[in-house]
């Protein structure tokens, strides 16, 4: 467990560009007065870079906040699947203390951790790899998966209908998702990178090619509760995912090199 965010400011040149970017900056850290997870309980996410992890979860609840106003969705009930240790979910608790806020992770450290530390109006618990929830029927206005479709390679229409269920008429689902845009812009400094290219199949397929299937799917054998990397066409997801929700929007590199991609359930 590290301190709260406001005793992490060291990095001047970091604190300057969050000021000219974000109007709110300060009034965000005076109300985040919870700790920040050590890098080992984020999954060494960012490294020692405190305030950057802290900035990258409140950028995505800016996001998503406005891409629920653009597409009229009243904020009344959030839950992110795959929420690790609260990136994004601390800063819904701390900015939208009257929201419903759920959130899972199949990593049962992160959510010890979420309970033990964060706000109590977080409701945290253990998915497992089977698509199933214990939430009722459209229980809430939003879900987001960061990062976790990334790794899904056999259920992911399962896992859609499960967050399709639990969605009010008209909400969203923020999924990020590595693309075939991403597999063509495929960059030896992204930390994707870093995994991939000791994968025995990596080397022998020539990246620059566009992708000839639905899902490129790079499989490990080993201890660990995901075991994949996956990209999808975006052919595919408009196809297939496309029968269950609008897709909205498919947002490219959002913001780093996955894409977001914007679903929403039919009223």
């Amino acid at each position: 467990m590290l301190a709260p965010v406001g005793e992490h400011l060291e990095n001047q040149n970091l604190v300057r560009h969050a000021r000219n970017k974000f109007a709110d900056f300060d009034l965000a850290i005076q109300a985040d007065n919870y700790p920040l997870p050590c890098t080992k309980d984020r999954e060494s996410y960012y490294g020692d870079r405190h305030l950057a992890y802290w900035l990258s979860g409140y950028e995505s609840l800016l996001f998503l906040e406005d891409a629920a106003k653009q597409y009229g969705v009243e904020l009344g009930g959030v839950y992110d699947f795959g929420c690790a240790s609260g990136r994004v979910l601390r800063h819904f608790a701390v900015q939208r203390p009257e929201t419903k806020i759920f959130g899972s992770d199949i990593n049962k450290r992160h959510i010890d951790w979420v309970n033990k530390y964060l706000p109590s109006n977080i409701i945290a618990f253990c998915n497992t790899s089977i698509p199933t929830l214990p939430m009722k029927d459209e229980a809430v206005d939003l879900v987001t998966a960061f990062s976790v479709f990334t790794h899904i390679e056999a259920f992911d229409m399962t896992w859609l209908m499960e967050i399709h269920r639990i969605l009010r008429p008209g909400g969203l689902a923020w999924v990020t998702v590595h693309s075939d845009q991403t597999w063509l812009d495929f960059n030896e400094n992204w930390p994707l990178h870093k995994g991939l290219c000791n994968h025995p199949k990596f080397p022998g397929l020539d990246k620059r090619q566009p992708m000839s299937t639905d899902k490129l799917i790079f499989r490990w054998h080993n201890n660990r509760s995901y075991t994949s990397n996956v990209f999808y066409r975006t052919e595919y997801i408009h196809n297939v995912w496309g029968r269950l929700f609008d897709v909205r929007e498919i947002r490219r590199r959002y913001p780093i090199y996955q894409d977001a991609v914007i679903l929403q359930k039919r009223a």
